[in-house]
């Protein structure tokens, strides 16, 4: 009984939020309109004639503004909030995901390198650059291929280039991508064609020579400000919508 309980309130918190703020304004002011038409403006004496026939024609049209808002909130609306509520689960799952993979990579690089490193604190001044310098792109990276053996640094962020982007598919061509906001999707398509994407993936074919990996920083710096700009979005978006697992 409780999970079910939860379960509508995840629903309900999710439906009121989604309400088109415009929209809503626009149907409190015609209510408002109508109300204060009943209760005070047909008690006010015709400043000129004709004035209760244009205060008919406005009463209609609040009531038609009104009554379109609630059939719109509680078939097209609601019908739109159910799809996204069963969706946003595993939306949330997989765009964290690709987040989770930016997190990984600092972590390992922060194993590496002796230098903590986050993705909350990677902007700081100098940072990245540092941790960067402090690994060979050909050493051995926390990677292993099926016969068991170590991978270097190169295979590493392409493994990591290549989950990325495949979460980021899956997210891009289900129905995930319906229910998402704009700016989310916006982030996701930018991040998915990177520069940093195509740098690794050219490096993991034709192979480096250069002794460290401060040569993809620039790129490396965009990359990762993409991630922290979808881990706030996601923050924002699904924060509100902890939905009982399971359902």
């Amino acid at each position: 009984m409780l999970v079910i309980k939860d379960y509508k309130f995840g629903y309900l918190k999710l439906f009121v939020k989604k309400i088109p703020l415009s929209l809503a304004l626009i149907a409190c002011f015609c209510l408002l309109l109508a109300v204060f038409k009943i209760t005070a403006f047909d008690k006010m004496p015709e400043p000129f004639d004709g004035m209760h026939e244009i205060g008919i024609l406005f009463f209609g049209l609040a009531n038609s503004v009104v009554a379109s808002f609630m059939f719109y909130l509680f078939t097209i609306h609601a019908d739109n909030v159910l799809k996204a509520f069963k969706i946003y689960p595993i939306a949330r799952r997989w765009s964290s995901g690709v987040v989770g993979n930016c997190q990984r990579m600092f972590t390992d690089f922060s194993n590496k390198s002796g230098i903590n490193i986050n993705i909350d604190n990677f902007d700081s001044d100098g940072l990245l650059r540092d941790v960067l310098k402090n690994i060979d792109p050909n050493s051995e990276a926390p990677l292993v291929d099926y016969k068991l053996q170590r991978l270097n640094w190169i295979n590493y962020l392409d493994d990591i280039r290549i989950r990325t982007q495949h979460l980021i598919d899956k997210l891009l061509d289900t129905n995930c991508s319906s229910s998402l906001d704009n700016d989310l999707i916006a982030l996701l398509l930018l991040l998915k064609d990177c520069g940093y994407f195509v740098d690794i993936q050219h490096a993991k074919l034709t192979g480096v020579s250069n002794k460290d990996l401060s040569w993809i920083h620039n790129l490396l710096h965009e990359y990762c400000q993409i991630c922290a700009e979808i881990k706030k979005r996601n923050v924002e978006i699904f924060a509100d919508c902890e939905f009982p697992t399971g359902q």
